[in-house]
């Protein structure tokens, strides 16, 4: 999808699934205020797309107070290179569906109160 303009606007399919992801987590400071349906998801606070075809390429969600489970509508992203996910307070496992993101060079999910052990469909990413 395109401006008038010429320049590329978010994924449509890719804004939804982030959306489901900020409903499933707890934003006490409000610091994703940023993230709603009529805001183009390539503005918006940690996002960052391919200049050409408007899909989501990174998520840096460090350091922002963030509670909850992580959504597995993540590993829906299919286009994501780079998580961030540092710094938080996620709590619970973390979603299998993350191993679906083929093209994901960079996942930092330390220090969160994460349990268990990584998926194993994470540890079939191509590290090279």
């Amino acid at each position: 999808m395109s401006s008038d303009h010429g320049v590329v606007l978010c994924n449509e399919k890719d804004q939804e699934k982030l959306l489901i992801f900020k409903e499933g987590i707890i934003d006490p400071y409000n610091l994703l205020s940023t993230w709603f349906s009529k805001h183009d998801c390539c503005e918006w606070r940690g996002v960052q797309c391919d200049n050409t075809t408007g899909r989501i390429t990174s998520l840096h969600l460090n350091n922002l107070y963030l509670k909850g489970s992580i959504p597995s509508s993540l590993g829906q992203l299919e286009h994501l290179q780079e998580i961030d996910l540092s710094h938080n307070f996620f709590s619970g496992s973390i979603p299998s569906s993350l191993g679906n993101l083929s093209s994901l060079e960079y996942l930092d999910i330390r220090s969160n109160s994460l349990t268990g052990n990584l998926p194993e469909s994470i540890g079939v990413l191509d590290n090279s």
